[in-house]
């Protein structure tokens, strides 16, 4: 069961930060393997809120549905793969500096299955992706204003 962990700092206030992180729907912007997010539940997110994702995944397009399991404004959003090839949960936390955010993620990776024998694989090509998306995040972000 791989742990990632990656964090950045990131020139925004935590507000905006936060705010544009938690509309799940953002992620194609940054990450580059999602091609679309649809939300499931109705309303702002909160704990409960369920996103349906399709990704990239060993060349094929894959979909999964996460659930926030925690919510705390401006500082923490957790969720959990309910559907989707490999079970994942993940947390950002998020800390204000002022006027920047230092934003870490750690996820956990569990591969079962015939999935199982790719987990040091999957953890690190994750690592190496969530590099590249958090340059994204930041150059998008930090432009925004």
């Amino acid at each position: 069961m791989p742990i990632i962990t990656h964090g950045v700092t990131i020139e925004a206030p935590v507000e905006f930060v936060f705010s544009f992180l938690a509309n799940f729907e953002n992620r194609p912007r940054f990450e580059y393997g999602v091609s679309k997010v649809d939300r499931l539940t109705i309303g702002p997110t909160d704990l409960g809120t369920r996103f349906r994702e399709v990704r990239r995944f060993m060349g094929r397009d894959t979909t999964t549905v996460h659930e926030i399991v925690e919510y705390v404004r401006e500082r923490t959003i957790s969720f959990r793969s309910v559907s989707g090839p490999v079970p994942i949960e993940g947390t950002y936390s998020f800390s204000s500096l002022g006027e920047s955010t230092r934003l870490t993620l750690t996820l956990v990776i569990s591969p079962r299955g015939v999935m199982a024998p790719l987990g040091r694989y999957l953890a690190w090509s994750t690592k190496r992706d969530l590099q590249k998306y958090y340059r994204v995040l930041k150059a998008l972000i930090e432009n925004a204003g």
